[in-house]
């Protein structure tokens, strides 16, 4: 079954983070993996609010 994506640009900024939570925890439920679950919360705000970039920094402590 294909998930679909909300759209909450209509919405206040509170109520579409309200409604982007749920989606984001109904589609990350079980998943422990860290890059994973930055990635789908990525995806869900960029499509939920039609930013034109969404992402994050991530700072690492590995020392090559």
């Amino acid at each position: 079954m294909a998930e679909s994506q909300l759209d909450v640009r209509g919405l206040g900024k509170a109520e579409g983070y309200r409604a982007l939570r749920t989606q984001f925890d109904a589609l990350c439920e079980g998943v422990s993996d860290q890059i994973a679950l930055m990635s789908t919360m990525a995806c869900v705000l960029h499509y939920g609010f039609g930013h034109l970039w969404t992402g994050f920094y991530r700072a690492s402590t590995r020392r090559g």
